[in-house]
């Protein structure tokens, strides 16, 4: 077992299918349209960090046949247990697939890439909370482009939140940045490979990280980079794996990089998932690449281990409390066919073949797991919601609450770039959960509102109500239920 500091929080890898207290519902259909149902995407990035009134998962999808497929979007309220009727966002005239969805403030954007000109094109749409707008090129030349990947955050000192595309065209890869009005015109991101390809990227960063895969002297690696916003390119890329293996398929499930202006280097760490080819067989690897240190991947470890084909891992960051940890899905055909695998939780036995699994995003400690499924001859697509936290909220319970209502200490504290803020209500009130600097300004507004009694836990991620990076110091937590409140310290590190 490995413990690591990350996100100011203890982070540990999960070590067996049964290792975490991670509450599954039972899997669901998410698309069934008629043709196949393929590519699932959920909305990922956290472009504005925790915000308690942003409460929807966006999922994408593609439909029909292999010469006309048109992609699809739904969403689902946290509170809810329906998602909504499915909107086609493309014609049904020619392919139209390969969709990345993501929150973009108070809006939704979607790239997705088209063959209606006679070959591949990226094209983008936006959502801004009301209608959809019209859709639009992003690339318009006479070559494919191809697999677009979407990023949204909210750059350091800025009150709007930008977005990263990247792509793949002929034996490279492409990036354009979104200000919420135009995009930047595409440029290549310059390595001395041959080829690159199968970008993804992380959740959430202070600077943008990307994973690839890239062919160099014969030999597929996994590189790595991260975005500079004020210079406006990608550092150097790096080099992850370097042994004579065959590594492929890269994913991020977290990374937190920055610029420490004190000591002028970068800092943080990524968390990477991948496939490699190794005596004959695909297993999934996984390791941690620290920027500080810039050296290859460490605590590199087989979590498959398995004499079968273990192949397209899906990772992403989760937590319990105070513990931190990746959980990985990935497909395999141990079992003589192919299914899905996860070193997090058990999947419910299931005779349909599955494949392409996919994470969405945390929403109030939960996330979606969706995949594509074998059923009734076509591909659809089905998914499962997942508690990280089962006692997030409690119900009420009069032998347990306390007289009228506490705060906690948060935890950890001092912490780095989030940290835990739990209190308890004997009946339900109108709560006001606000972090107030030394000056006695205030910061954040995590909670305002009618709460239920019982217990209730947030994670604030040291930012303020424009989702901006705060810098290091003491802030003052202050739960407020009428003219009464409790107030706790906390002390930032950076």
């Amino acid at each position: 077992m490995i413990r690591k500091i990350f996100f100011g929080l203890l982070l540990m890898w999960p070590v067996a299918l049964w290792g975490q207290s991670a509450d599954t519902s039972p899997f669901q259909p998410l698309a069934r349209l008629p043709g196949d149902n393929l590519n699932p995407d959920f909305s990922e990035s956290e472009a504005l960090g925790i915000n308690p009134l942003d409460t929807k998962w966006w999922f994408a999808w593609d439909a029909g046949t292999r010469a006309h497929r048109t992609v699809y979007v739904k969403f689902l309220d946290v509170a809810d247990e329906d998602w909504s009727q499915a909107v086609a966002l493309t014609p049904d005239s020619c392919l139209n697939q390969n969709a990345d969805i993501e929150s973009f403030g108070d809006s939704v954007l979607i790239a997705w890439e088209s063959n209606c000109t006679g070959h591949f094109e990226i094209m983008y749409r936006i959502f801004d909370g009301q209608t959809w707008g019209e859709s639009r090129f992003l690339t318009r030349d006479s070559v494919d482009n191809r697999h677009p990947v979407l990023y949204t955050w909210l750059p350091y000192g800025k009150a709007y939140p930008e977005a990263l595309l990247i792509w793949e065209r002929k034996q490279g890869l492409r990036w354009s940045r979104f200000d919420g009005h135009d995009w930047s015109l595409p440029a290549p991101i310059l390595t001395k490979n041959d080829s690159d390809r199968a970008a993804n990227m992380g959740s959430k960063s202070i600077l943008p990280f990307m994973a690839w895969e890239g062919w160099q002297q014969n030999n597929w690696d996994i590189y790595a980079s991260w975005f500079l916003p004020d210079s406006n390119r990608w550092w150097e890329p790096i080099r992850l794996t370097t042994d004579a293996a065959e590594d492929r398929n890269p994913q991020v499930a977290a990374a937190d990089v920055l610029f420490v202006s004190a000591v002028q280097a970068f800092s943080g760490s990524a968390f990477i998932v991948w496939q490699t080819f190794r005596d004959q067989n695909w297993e999934i690897y996984r390791g941690m690449y620290s920027v500080s240190d810039g050296l290859p991947l460490l605590y590199v470890k087989n979590i498959s281990d398995h004499d079968s084909a273990d192949v397209h891992p899906a990772a992403r960051l989760s937590f319990d409390i105070d513990i931190f940890f990746v959980v990985t899905t990935w497909e395999s055909n141990r079992s003589g066919e192919l299914r899905l695998y996860s070193d997090d939780f058990r999947f419910v036995p299931d005779t349909a073949l599955s494949r392409n699994p996919r994470y969405s995003r945390f929403l109030q400690f939960q996330y979606w797991l969706g995949w594509e499924r074998w059923q009734q001859n076509h591909w659809e697509i089905w998914g499962r919601r997942i508690n990280t936290i089962l006692d997030a909220v409690e119900p009420y319970q009069p032998h347990s609450l306390p007289e009228t209502f506490s705060l906690q200490q948060n935890y950890p504290n001092p912490f780095n770039a989030a940290t835990l803020i739990q209190f308890e209500l004997a009946k339900p009130a109108h709560v006001q959960l606000a972090v107030f600097n030394l000056k006695g300004q205030l910061v954040e507004m995590l909670l305002q509102g009618k709460t239920s009694a019982g217990k209730h836990r947030m994670l604030w991620e040291a930012r303020d109500r424009k989702g901006r990076a705060l810098p290091g110091g003491v802030y003052f937590i202050r739960l407020k239920i009428g003219q009464h409140s409790k107030i706790r310290k906390g002390l930032l590190l950076k």
